[in-house]
């Protein structure tokens, strides 16, 4: 009988240690995806230009192959305007960063978005003071 018990115990313990080990490894691919959707994140908001260069859309960490995608999407405010032919002096953009990993079926996503602000640069008039030519940064 005592036997039994402790049999029981020891195969208790290790199931315990390995559902332990998939969670550490669950968090861990999670942890490397959040990092790299942070670091893309930083990178398009450090661009002065927003310029972003060419890369591969795809990261390796610790063996696991990392896909990401960048968006970057006009915010729109329809019918508002400083006066009737003047935009906002500001422009404001969703910066939304995916990455993804693991097999097709089964393939895991961490998301990561915020919003970046640009004032608008206005040129130099060079038509009557009443009207104003404004240039826009993508």
């Amino acid at each position: 009988m005592a036997m039994v018990l402790v049999g029981v115990g020891v195969s208790l313990a290790f199931a315990a240690m390995s559902g332990a080990t998939r969670l550490t490894q669950r968090a861990t691919l999670h942890d490397n995806a959040s990092r790299l959707a942070r670091a893309k994140l930083e990178e398009v908001l450090a661009s002065p230009d927003y310029d972003l260069a060419e890369d591969g859309r795809e990261d390796v960490y610790a063996g696991v192959r990392y896909g990401y995608k960048i968006q970057i999407k006009p915010v729109q405010f329809p019918g508002v305007t400083v006066d009737d032919r003047t935009p906002l002096p500001f422009t404001l953009d969703l910066v939304s960063i995916d990455v993804y990993w693991g097999p097709d079926k089964a393939q895991q996503s961490y998301t990561v978005s915020t919003y970046r602000y640009a004032p608008r640069t206005l040129a130099a008039p060079t038509q009557p003071s009443n009207s104003r030519v404004s240039t826009v940064r993508p």
